[in-house]
């Protein structure tokens, strides 16, 4: 591989990766999710999305393969968990829960701690890492393994796990980036998006289940 391969590929693993993680979508999810905070714990949540992020698709590039099929885990079913998780999401943010024992400080204290959970799920993945990431990357995990030298498996390896890096980075930096919408949303306009971005998280699970169905119908043994 010259210079100039090398160059190619690692411009088509990013654009490609980039075009399914697409996580300018994750934008309008992460400032409903996290607006309520101060700049400085905004800051904190993107970066741990973007480190989230690396580390789901990197361990998939390094054996994802091996894990599903130790664990016998077909893509139909990562597709169907993750369209449930999404929905579920979607669901809890379209209908809040509402708690009249506590004061306005109270509920924004209970808010900013129970957003820890949503970094990881449904930012993370599968929004971003999600099924159709996890996918290309096995994918292309597979692809490097067909390369016929030692070399060239590495010279894959560490390209795509340095495209992979650089998608985090994006992810980190247009997540910071966001920050200058929060102060702009009033109450009311972050439970409009509340309400959108659920119904937006329900059908996007939704349509994920066809799919696993029928990648996990093909996957059953014929008789």
């Amino acid at each position: 591989m010259n210079i100039y391969e090398v160059i190619r590929y690692f411009c088509d693993t990013l654009v490609g990766l980039l075009a399914i993680v697409d996580p300018v979508f994750a934008i309008p999810t992460f400032v409903t999710l996290f607006g309520h905070l101060n700049p400085k714990d905004r800051g904190k949540r993107a970066s741990r999305v973007a480190l989230y992020v690396a580390i789901i698709l990197l361990t998939v590039l390094g054996c994802g393969s091996i894990i599903l099929n130790i664990f016998g885990i077909s893509l139909g079913g990562i597709r169907i968990a993750g369209g449930l998780i999404i929905a579920s999401i979607g669901y809890q943010l379209l209908n809040p829960s509402t708690n009249n024992g506590h004061d306005s400080n109270d509920r924004n204290l209970e808010s900013a701690k129970n957003s820890e959970q949503f970094v990881f799920i449904p930012l993370a993945f599968p929004t971003l890492a999600g099924p159709a990431s996890m996918a290309a990357v096995i994918e292309l995990s597979t692809l490097i393994q067909e390369r016929h030298s030692l070399l060239e498996q590495a010279v894959g390896y560490a390209i795509s796990a340095l495209a992979i890096l650089s998608i985090a980075a994006i992810v980190w930096l247009l997540f910071r980036s966001s920050a200058w919408i929060a102060p702009k949303l009033t109450s009311n306009t972050l439970a409009v998006m509340n309400r959108v971005m659920g119904l937006v998280l329900i059908c996007i699970g939704i349509e994920f289940l066809p799919s696993g169905i029928a990648d996990l119908i093909r996957s059953l043994p014929q008789s």
